[in-house]
């Protein structure tokens, strides 16, 4: 990620400086999510200027891939221009437009809880042609919806099986979307692959989603393991399960919100 004060970042950068701030390793996992073949025999350098190059001549091999909410960061970012950043609510995740090195952040305003993109030229007039065909096709669409759903069940459950998820999945959306279209979406998701990992538990091996917002991993699988006798998970609507799935800011139910909140007004004196 590229984090700086507005004035020492210009969009005449190139793509590449910003790529090679990053390990090998790091790179390598980029071109994974993007599904982009880069040679692993490369130098780091050598390995970010290839990566670089594949993702300004292949720009409709990793857009698609975006959530909505990444690719109308992108559109925002193309019409306003060369040297200029877009405010958006700041959501104390990182975006995959952020972890890819594609963005540059300002942190100047991350007290007030906002963050200030801006995006190199090069890059801008990479993907210009291309954003409004994604973001207004119905394929995309059928993809985002999903995506948000299984962002908002991952988000409430903490992690699950790639398997219930996908189950989970079927069951919240039986009339909108083929079981077909569920797999593809999520396969095709950069957001979902990144959250992605392989539990092994001795010889065998589950794939498995992590939320980001999830910070202790095997505390959660403590506390799950010390209430095995409870087999059913807690069943959310489908609204709660859409709004947990907003991004850049998600919306988790918590049944102490009201308490809390009439509390702060009385004893606190906060207003609404």
């Amino acid at each position: 990620m590229i984090r700086c004060q507005s004035e020492l970042f210009q969009s005449s950068v190139k793509l590449v400086d910003g790529l090679k701030m990053n390990t090998k390793e790091d790179l390598k996992q980029m071109a994974k999510i993007l599904l982009l073949s880069v040679p692993t025999k490369l130098r780091k350098d050598e390995y970010a200027e290839f990566l670089a190059g594949a993702v300004l001549t292949c720009p409709d091999m990793w857009l698609s891939r975006l959530t909505q909410y990444e690719l109308t960061l992108l559109d925002k970012l193309v019409k306003a221009g060369a040297d200029t950043y877009v405010e958006t609510t700041n959501s104390f995740v990182m975006s995959t437009l952020e972890i890819l090195s594609f963005v540059a952040a300002d942190t100047y305003h991350f007290e007030e809880s906002k963050v200030r993109y801006m995006i190199c030229d090069e890059l801008r007039e990479a993907v210009a042609p291309y954003l409004n065909n994604y973001l207004t096709s119905e394929k995309q669409a059928i993809r985002f919806m999903v995506e948000q759903y299984a962002y908002g069940i991952i988000n409430l459950y903490g992690y699950l099986s790639y398997f219930d998820l996908l189950s989970m999945l079927i069951d919240y959306l039986p009339d909108s979307v083929t079981r077909n279209e569920i797999t593809d979406s999520l396969a095709n998701s950069a957001l979902i692959q990144r959250l992605t990992f392989e539990a092994v538990d001795g010889y065998n091996s589950t794939i498995c989603i992590q939320s980001p917002f999830l910070e202790d991993l095997d505390g959660l699988e403590e506390r799950i393991y010390a209430r095995r006798e409870i087999t059913n998970r807690k069943k959310f609507s489908k609204e709660e399960v859409f709004a947990a799935g907003m991004m850049p800011l998600v919306v988790i139910p918590n049944p102490c919100w009201d308490e809390l909140k009439e509390y702060m007004m009385k004893k606190l004196r906060y207003t609404e």
